[in-house]
């Protein structure tokens, strides 16, 4: 019998890569194309090809200017776009990979709620490709924590999708993962569909830090989300750090425009 299982296993590898796919096959989530590609393995190249980065300067962005701050999609060049100027936010800056449109917002939807867990690796290169090109190089002296926006304690799922994705972009980096000194202690609605006011007043009070230890007094932090619609939940999250006296910086997958 052991014979007989390392030949198949012998075989198996043998096969060209298309006839091995063929037989455990994998379909692309987006546009459900086989993934028979070399290089396939959560989305098919031409989804993938789809998503552009906010960023003008990476390969395939229509180039336009960004907000410094904030990352909004601008149509001119300037400082800071209205809102910054007007009322800036704690945070020292915020960056982020994607438009929160089309492909980008399928992708992070169907992991988050459609339980695609192995999107999970895809995501967590985004979080990696955005940091290395808009974050490493204007910050020499590094982050000394990732924290990551903490989820509904009561919202049933089986894992923390924010988090499971960065502790894959934890090691990646080398950037300590700090989890359980943020927590969400209200239950709130869902943010999608409330208008400006109703979002800040959702979160009022949702979150809090935990412990005195590890003490966040000039401490460099790296907060991460996933997505970035009016920035409610990232300043309601930076504003307790910031009376702490961290310095925050934040990054997210997708950003609403």
């Amino acid at each position: 019998m052991r014979r007989m299982t390392e030949w198949i296993i012998r075989v198996f590898k043998e096969l060209p890569r298309a006839a091995r796919l063929s037989i455990f096959l994998c379909r692309c989530p987006l546009c459900e194309k086989d993934l028979v590609l070399e290089g396939e393995e959560a989305i098919c190249r031409q989804c993938l090809g789809k998503i552009a980065s906010i960023d003008p300067n990476a390969p395939g962005s229509p180039g336009c200017p960004v907000c410094p701050v904030c990352n909004r999609p601008l149509g001119y060049k300037s400082e800071r776009c209205g809102e910054c100027l007007t009322a800036p936010p704690l945070f020292r800056r915020h960056v982020s990979y994607g438009r929160y449109e089309e492909e980008l917002r399928e992708l992070i939807l169907r992991y988050k709620y459609g339980g695609v867990e192995k999107l999970k690796h895809l995501l967590a290169g985004f979080y990696m490709e955005v940091y290395q090109r808009k974050l490493a190089p204007g910050e020499p002296r590094g982050f000394d924590f990732i924290i990551p926006v903490p989820p509904d304690s009561g919202r049933k799922r089986e894992f923390n999708p924010v988090s499971e994705i960065v502790k894959i972009f934890s090691k990646r980096s080398h950037i300590p993962l700090l989890s359980g000194r943020l927590v969400k202690v209200k239950k709130t609605l869902p943010q999608a569909g409330l208008t400006r006011s109703q979002r800040l007043n959702n979160l009022n009070g949702a979150f809090r830090l935990l412990g005195p230890s590890p003490s966040m007094s000039g401490k460099r932090i790296l907060l991460v989300d996933d997505v970035y619609t009016t920035g409610t939940t990232i300043k309601k999250c930076t504003e307790l750090l910031i009376k702490e006296g961290a310095d925050v910086v934040a990054m997210t997958l997708a950003r609403s425009v």
